[in-house]
């Protein structure tokens, strides 16, 4: 661990070498693209993939474990409403939120 931390401390010391003049903007845009690659930019209708014959569950709560393509496809059918849904998951944040820690408050 420590050869690591010697090397973090020597990339850091050089990145402070650098010599910057005082009127170089701070980088505010984080461009991920390569330089000079375009994207499409033709519009294209949204289509969204088929996803056939959803079931509803006996228990509400294996709806945990759907596809945001199939939850989407109940909600759109009226088999479940959004607030089932939300209710379901706040139950189960409920339940099991303290044991697996994985929600902020």
């Amino acid at each position: 661990m420590l050869e690591a931390l010697k090397e973090n401390l020597n990339n850091y010391e050089g990145l402070r070498r650098i010599s910057l003049p005082l009127d170089v903007p701070p980088a505010l845009l984080f461009n991920p693209l390569p330089v000079g690659m375009k994207l499409n930019s033709q519009r294209k209708p949204f289509k969204a993939s088929l996803i056939g014959q959803v079931e509803v569950p006996r228990l509400l709560e294996d709806l945990a474990f759907y596809s945001i393509g199939q939850l989407a496809e109940l909600i759109r059918s009226r088999r479940v409403s959004s607030r089932q849904l939300t209710i379901m998951y706040l139950n189960r944040l409920k339940k099991y939120g303290p044991k697996l820690e994985c929600a902020l408050r």
